[in-house]
């Protein structure tokens, strides 16, 4: 499995800085009255909850994109931030 990542940390946000027409129609199976832990890569927003356990190495999470590709996450010792690569098999 091949990963590509440039390594840049992204902060970790709140549903009050994702815009809300983007809450209402793609994040519209969460909770209301959740925060959620959103991010932005590559011009997408994610919810941390979207990815599952990774065996990829390094990685701590997976969300597949399509049936060879998907995008990997490693959580920061920060707390408060991601790093995010895209893996293809």
């Amino acid at each position: 499995m091949r990963v590509k990542s440039n390594g840049a940390k992204r902060p970790i946000v709140t549903r009050d800085e994702v815009p809300p027409k983007l809450l209402a129609s793609e994040f519209d199976w969460l909770d209301p009255d959740t925060e959620g832990n959103f991010f932005k890569y590559r011009g997408t927003w994610y919810e941390l909850g979207e990815f599952v356990a990774s065996n990829v190495t390094g990685w701590d999470g997976i969300a597949t994109q399509t049936y060879f590709s998907g995008v990997v996450v490693r959580l920061c010792d920060d707390g408060e931030s991601v790093v995010c690569g895209v893996a293809s098999w």
